[in-house]
């Protein structure tokens, strides 16, 4: 199942909607839909405010397999390269105001998801994530 929507934060609302009904039949636990929408949430608003800076009514894809136990959560856009897998995890030890602004999101995404991937693809940014909804 897929939706291409603009890359704007309007958007936020629609993208958690296919969500939602996407992963209806999956009867997921309501810890997993929370960490799975969080996450969705994240990158998506990654995308609508950095991916674009000189454009508007660019595209962000987001695309939902389920394979062998896996749920996959597939985001594409022509935006900036960025791979946030590159960034380094912030301190959590520290205290909120003695961090760096930003990384804590792209933190949260890789602790909650079992597996995170990027690749840049004919000029687009693709990041995979991937819950295993075995329980193992």
């Amino acid at each position: 199942m897929k939706i291409r929507v603009n890359a704007n934060i309007l958007e936020l609302d629609k993208v958690l909607d296919f969500v939602d009904k996407s992963v209806t039949e999956l009867a997921l636990g309501d810890e997993v839909l929370f960490q799975v929408k969080v996450c969705v949430e994240e990158i998506f608003v990654n995308i609508a405010k950095y991916a674009y800076p000189d454009k508007s009514d660019e595209y962000a894809e987001v695309i939902i397999n389920y394979e062998n136990d896996w749920l996959i959560i597939d985001f594409v856009d022509e935006g900036i390269f960025f791979n946030p897998l590159d960034q380094d995890d912030p301190d959590i030890e520290l205290a909120a105001d003695a961090r760096e602004v930003g990384g804590l999101g792209v933190f949260m995404v890789k602790t909650l998801m079992d597996e995170v991937t990027y690749c840049r693809k004919e000029g687009k940014n693709c990041l995979q994530i991937r819950k295993n909804l075995s329980g193992e």
